[in-house]
């Protein structure tokens, strides 16, 4: 029996090979199922976000109906009973016409009324700095961590 000796470079090749694939099929994944190119970007950068703060409890999801409404993403911290809604807006389907400026803002006042924090990029700003997003959001949530840490009690989260 002959025994074949597989030194570091073996191993790392096939590591670097088996993170390689995994991250082909996360983008595959992506791109079958998130129709919107500005809502890929914020996805891939909401999730990392969420891996980031991994011993705090993120939750991201997306297409979430909350209401009558739906929402691109909804961020959950369960640390601080954080929610916040991130709005992906293109120019095709937002502020184009009063009436869809009109309807945004109502969207914004519901969510807020019922305890949500709501972050609104373009899709020029999601493009241009995606990290942007990354770092509001990071930000809320720490900030609200140290809050609640604090208070030594729960912040209050969504009514509905």
């Amino acid at each position: 029996m002959k025994v074949v000796k597989k030194d570091w470079d073996y191993y790392k090749k096939k590591h670097i090979e088996s993170e390689i694939a995994s991250a082909n099929r996360w983008l595959q994944w992506i791109e079958g199922n998130i129709d919107s190119p500005i809502e890929r970007i914020a996805f891939m950068h909401l999730i990392f976000l969420s891996n980031e703060f991994a011993p705090f409890e993120i939750d991201v999801k997306r297409q979430v109906e909350i209401g009558n409404y739906r929402v691109d993403f909804l961020v959950h911290h369960w640390d601080s009973d954080t929610w916040i809604v991130v709005e992906c807006d293109g120019h095709d389907f937002h502020e184009k016409t009063k009436e869809q400026a009109a309807y945004d803002k109502e969207r914004d006042r519901y969510f807020t009324v019922n305890g949500y924090i709501v972050l609104r990029y373009t899709g020029s700003q999601i493009c241009s700095n995606p990290m942007d997003m990354y770092e509001d959001v990071g930000k809320i949530i720490l900030e609200r961590r140290r809050k609640t840490r604090e208070s030594g009690g729960e912040e209050n989260g969504p009514t509905t």
